[in-house]
């Protein structure tokens, strides 16, 4: 558990939200899956009564979280890719972005955001923890 702040290092934490234990999200279970054990985690929000960061009491390591193929593409909706082809466009227009400019998403998933920045001329990098996205991404 968390004992200080992420951002300020105050020991001065409280929760004031707590889910009991959950397992990790995103990991659909295949049925050959459903009788396996699952381990789930404390879901503590915490506030921090210095700065006012609201956080988890507890990190689950990225290994776990993304160590099955993870199952969800951002490129999968239609008004998702319509909302960031829009969000892209104004973001390049209000800061006159250009090749020189170099746009980073960490968590790029497939890269939807950022196939939106590239084709309105901006430089990209996506980065993200899920090995198989990851692939899909590059292709």
């Amino acid at each position: 558990m968390k004992t200080h702040c992420r951002i300020c290092g105050s020991s001065n934490l409280f929760t004031f939200l707590d889910l009991g234990f959950t397992p990790p999200a995103d990991q659909f279970l295949r049925e050959n899956q459903l009788t396996e054990p699952e381990t789930s985690y404390p879901l503590k929000v915490m506030m921090c009564r210095v700065c006012g960061l609201a956080q988890l009491s507890h990190i689950v390591h990225c290994e776990i979280l993304y160590r099955r193929d993870y199952p969800y593409e951002s490129s999968i909706t239609k008004s998702g890719q319509t909302h960031w082809d829009e969000f892209a466009k104004t973001v390049c227009a209000t800061y006159e972005l250009t090749k020189k400019d170099l746009v980073v998403d960490v968590g790029s998933n497939v890269g939807v955001l950022l196939s939106s920045f590239k084709n309105n001329g901006a430089s990209v990098l996506g980065v993200d923890p899920a090995s198989n996205i990851v692939r899909i991404a590059e292709k």
